[in-house]
């Protein structure tokens, strides 16, 4: 015998989506605990790696390029943090 689905209380059976919780809704249950506020507000955050804080803080220059060089700016934080995941194991943390 199969169980029955159950609903998805977030679920958007009419496509209109104003009823979804989000992280700032009553109830819900997502988190925003460990997503920095802001890029710039690195007071505030630290990885424990410069070159980690240094690609996420770059994340918040994207609000002023134009958006035809928003992929040029995440391939390049892409391949920094690529560097850094290759470095692991193998130099320790600055």
């Amino acid at each position: 015998m199969t169980p029955e689905p159950t609903a998805n209380p977030n679920a958007d059976p009419e496509g209109t989506a104003d009823h979804v919780l989000d992280a700032d809704s009553p109830g819900s249950t997502a988190s925003t605990d460990s997503v920095p506020a802001a890029a710039s507000d690195e007071a505030a955050w630290s990885t424990g790696d410069a070159r980690v804080d240094d690609a996420v803080a770059r994340l918040g220059d994207l609000d002023e390029r134009d958006l035809d060089e928003h992929a040029d700016v995440y391939d390049t934080i892409h391949g920094d943090l690529a560097d850094v995941l290759d470095d692991a194991g193998t130099t320790t943390p600055s």
